[in-house]
Order: C-alpha cells, then sequence, then structure tokens
C-alpha cells in the first residue's frame, strides 16, 4: 500500500453523507470502473464544484489604480465613455441588459 494511502470506510447505510460498499459496487459496476476510480471521480468532481479555482486578490482597488484603468480605458478606446464599471464600488450598480460601455459614433 503507498504510503501516502488513506482508509476509506464505508457508512452501513446510505446517507446524505455517505454510502454504503453495495452502492459503491453497483456504482463501479454502473461506470465499469474499479471501486477506488469511482471514490477519485467522486472526489475530483466535489473538489471541482467547491474548490476556487483562482488565488484570491489582494482586496479593493485603490483610488491610484482606478485612475490607472481609467487611463489605459482612454487610450485604448480614445472618446468611448464608461457608464458602468466592475471595479468602483461607489458607482451606482447598473440595471441588467440597459447599460454598457458606448463609444462616440463616427461618420464614415
Amino acid at each position: 500500500m503507498a504510503k501516502d494511502a488513506i482508509l476509506f470506510r464505508p457508512r452501513e447505510k446510505d446517507t446524505t453523507s455517505g454510502i454504503t460498499r453495495n452502492t459503491l459496487r453497483r456504482l463501479a459496476k454502473l461506470m465499469d470502473v474499479a471501486e477506488s476510480e469511482v471514490i477519485h471521480r467522486a472526489l475530483a468532481k466535489y473538489a471541482h464544484e467547491n474548490l476556487p479555482r483562482y488565488e484570491p486578490d489582494d482586496g479593493p482597488l485603490s483610488d491610484s489604480q482606478h485612475r490607472s484603468i481609467a487611463a489605459k480605458v482612454l487610450r485604448q478606446h480614445g472618446e468611448a465613455k464608461a457608464i458602468e464599471t466592475l471595479f468602483d464600488d461607489r458607482a451606482r450598480r447598473p440595471r441588467a441588459r440597459t447599460e454598457s460601455v458606448r463609444a462616440t459614433s463616427r461618420s464614415r
């Protein structure tokens, strides 16, 4: 047995937090895999659904960071006017599908 192996002890009856050995066998047969593979797949699915997929950030942006972002937007998009923001909690909250970033129209 591997040095870092763990013991899996099935429950005596199926519950919302555990399964019996019989249920594990039935799942393995249904999936056509070994019982240990059923456990691995269940844990992988649980990890995928519950663990964050990114590192936590450093908290709210500073005023300096807000100004830097605004300057970069101005350089990239010229006269575009931001009417909503993802970064500034002080800004009013936009209504769904009614507001967006609009660029000034240019004649062709």
